[in-house]
Parts: C-alpha cells; structure tokens; sequence
C-alpha cells in the first residue's frame, strides 16, 4: 500500500467516525459512560484538528489546550450534555473559518473552487461570496439546534438531528447551490 492510499483510507475511516459519532454515542452512552466515551471524542478531534492547523504554532497550541479544557471539563463533571456538544463545536468552528474568509477573501468557496484548478471569472467571485454567506448561515442554525438538543433535547432527537437531518440539509445545500449554479451562469453569461 503506498503513503497516499494509506492516507486516504485514514481519511475515509476518519470521515466515518465523524459521521457516525451521533449513534455510537447513543448506542454507547449508557452502557459506557461519558468518562468512557470523551476518549475516542479527544483523539477524533485532535485527529480532525490536527492537520488544519499544524502548520500554525499558535492556533495548534490554542487548538490543543481548548480541546484539553473541553475533555477535562467533561471528565470533571461527568455530564453527559458537554458530551453532545461535539456537533456544535464542529459547526461552530466551521462557521468561523468561513466567516474569516469573508473578511479575508477569497471566500471559502472561491478557495475550494481554486483548490480544484476551477477556472473563476470575476464575475463568479460576488456568487462565492454569497454562498460562502449560505454556509454561514447553515453553520450558525446548525450549531443552535444542536446546542439545544445537547442541553435540552432527548437522546434520540440529539442523535436524528446530528446523525440524520443535518447532513441531509447538508446535501440539500450542495444539491441546491449546484442546480442554481447552472441558473447562474446560464444567466451571466458564464457557461
């Protein structure tokens, strides 16, 4: 097996975790524990964090302690809610790396569009910048409601809404953006 498809086995199976955090804690909350479970939730974020941020010493040390309070904030006391802020953490970082984009341009979606070797015309970047908006916007709703389903939410809707809804809203986005993306460009002559 080479070094690449070592890494992007690594990537998927991450990947998956990540997708299926919401029913491991369900299945495992009860018969574990929550000392138990912040563990597996410490490596998954410092595997998912690391590679972001290694390349700047200041934000890794940052990254590091918050996510060292966060394990023994939850070690310490043993509450089951600080455990299902996961999903809002995630949302709640994501919005921010989009928002900074927004006054550090290019916009986080100009930067993946660049990451692919997209050709963009000026005229798309407003369109960018709008989407990258969207996501924002997503990320925000998204942390809200999981922020109340950890706190005041029943297990089971914690895990529907984290484990279900909220990558099918996720799909709905990127399916939208796509169709409308072909509208746009129709319209502005981009196509």
């Amino acid at each position: 097996m080479t070094a690449a498809s070592v890494s992007r086995l690594f990537s998927l199976v991450l990947a998956a975790l990540v997708f299926i955090y919401p029913l491991l804690v369900y299945f495992f909350l009860d018969r574990y524990g929550v000392v138990i479970l912040a563990a597996p939730l410490g490596a998954l974020l410092l595997l998912r964090v690391l590679p972001l941020v290694r390349s700047r010493p200041l934000v890794l040390v940052v990254t590091l302690v918050s996510i060292g309070v966060f394990l023994l904030l939850i070690y310490w006391s043993g509450n089951e809610r600080l455990l299902l802020l996961y999903p809002t953490l995630v949302s709640l970082v994501m919005l921010a790396l989009f928002s900074l984009t927004l006054w550090y341009p290019p916009s986080m979606i100009e930067r993946f569009s660049r990451m692919l070797n997209m050709e963009i015309p000026p005229q798309a970047v407003p369109y960018m910048r709008v989407v990258t908006v969207i996501w924002c916007l997503f990320f925000a709703i998204n942390a809200l409601i999981s922020a109340w389903l950890a706190w005041w939410g029943s297990i089971t809707w914690w895990t529907l809404y984290n484990g279900l809804i909220s990558y099918l809203v996720i799909g709905l986005l990127i399916g939208g953006e796509f169709l409308y993306r072909g509208i746009y460009k129709r319209r502005h002559g981009l196509a």
